[in-house]
């Protein structure tokens, strides 16, 4: 009886030192926050004035392109026909790499369809909710719905694999677009 009392003695004390403790880390929290608000730089405002640039000039003119390189132009300059990016841009043409650009876009799209449905009958095997009444008193019927599941997991695997070699072919196909010095308009 003693140790009951003792120990209920003992919760009740810690009680209000906790709350005491609670306080004081408030209160810390608070000083450190308008320690931090004080020493905080003040927003940069901008006026009118401020924002009114020279005539003739422009917010990036002076400004490197990425790659450190300075440009002198900004708009598509085609390559010379005799260079081979001229070559690669007259090889098919302008129809040519549109054509390729859109079987690549097809094929990701495919493969993508092809993922979803085999991920839709994965689902739909899984919940089994409204099993055919052709098999409703076959005695294998869980065994061969699990058989199913495990099928498609296979192809689900095989397929995921496919879009990725797909997306490759398409990242790769974009990167030698790039190269040959193909517009990007014509390969979107």
């Amino acid at each position: 009886m003693r140790l009951i009392a003792a120990a209920v003695v003992a919760l009740l004390a810690a009680t209000p030192l906790a709350a005491q403790s609670l306080a004081d880390a408030a209160r810390r929290e608070k000083e450190r926050r308008e320690k931090a608000h004080k020493s905080a730089q003040p927003a940069k405002s901008y006026s009118e004035a401020d924002l009114k640039a020279p005539k003739g000039t422009t917010a990036t003119e002076g400004a490197q392109p990425p790659g450190g390189e300075m440009g002198g132009t900004t708009h598509y300059e085609p390559p010379a026909k005799g260079s081979p990016e001229g070559e690669a841009i007259s090889d098919g043409g302008e129809e040519g790499w549109r054509a390729r650009a859109e079987a690549q876009r097809k094929a990701v799209g495919e493969a993508a369809a092809g993922l979803r449905d085999l991920e839709a009958n994965l689902e739909r095997g899984r919940l089994d909710r409204e099993p055919a009444a052709a098999n409703i008193m076959d005695p294998q019927r869980e065994q061969k719905r699990q058989a199913e599941i495990f099928r498609l997991q296979d192809e689900i695997g095989k397929a995921r694999a496919a879009l990725e070699k797909a997306r490759q072919e398409q990242a790769a196909f974009e990167e030698a677009a790039r190269r040959a010095g193909i517009p990007p308009g014509w390969i979107r």
